[in-house]
């Protein structure tokens, strides 16, 4: 391993490393999974990321950057409109109490 790596980010390099011949849509499934079920902050999916950036795991380190990058853009996606939700919600109770 090159940096510190959480155990949540190990158990998914090794199940990410199992599915190196499977399709794009199966690592999908998993990486979606995992971003939602652990969601990784961004030093930890970098560093998961990390354990894939070499000669051997190059097409797999493609692979796993694009689709965590679109599950993660995602969740902050999904966390932006709860917010925004929330302080909706917030000045609703405001306006109708005064």
């Amino acid at each position: 391993m090159k940096g510190k790596v959480t155990r949540r980010a190990l158990h998914i390099i090794k199940e990410i490393r199992g599915l190196e011949y499977q399709t794009d849509d199966v690592l999908e499934r998993v990486l979606r999974k995992w971003v939602r079920t652990m969601t990784p902050g961004r030093r930890e999916l970098l560093d998961m990321l990390k354990e894939f950036d070499n000669a051997d795991d190059r097409e797999l380190y493609y692979k796993v950057r694009r689709v965590a990058h679109t599950q993660v853009a995602q969740r902050e996606r999904e966390r932006e409109r709860e917010r925004e939700r929330e302080r909706d919600t917030h000045t609703h109770t405001h306006t109708h109490t005064d």
